[in-house]
């Protein structure tokens, strides 16, 4: 069970920034927009969903919350390979997400609510 005190206030309600997709204005949440624009910049790659996850912890503090992650698509397997190429430049081994497949969509998922933090200082503010 999840302790009300100890779950983060962005959890319910995430603060949302104008992102363009594909022509369209849309919401995303503040902490992946960054990452959304950049993958809707390359070639051939359309985001669909995300969320940037929130923290929680329960009576023992073990962590329990949401795990951030950008849902996309790719028009071809060579844009995936790129996008896999892509991903991992620029930052530590350590913290890019895990690449799945579900469904029709790719999907970057993120461990925690920090690695989305950490990977996007990284890739976009220069700070390993």
């Amino acid at each position: 069970m999840l302790l009300p005190d100890k779950i983060d206030p962005r959890a319910t309600v995430h603060k949302q920034v104008p992102v363009e997709i594909e022509g369209r204005e849309v919401l995303v949440d503040e902490w992946v927009a960054p990452l959304v624009e950049w993958l809707n910049s390359i070639p051939g790659v359309t985001t669909v969903y995300s969320c940037q996850g929130f923290r929680a912890y329960d009576e023992s503090g073990c962590w329990g919350g949401m795990a951030p992650y950008i849902s996309l698509r790719v028009d071809s397997i060579d844009t995936l390979g790129k996008l896999y190429n892509l991903v991992g430049n620029d930052v530590p081994s350590s913290i890019p997400p895990t690449i799945l497949v579900v469904d029709d969509a790719i999907v970057l998922r993120f461990e925690r609510p920090e690695q989305l933090e950490f990977y996007v200082k990284c890739k976009f503010e220069g700070d390993r």
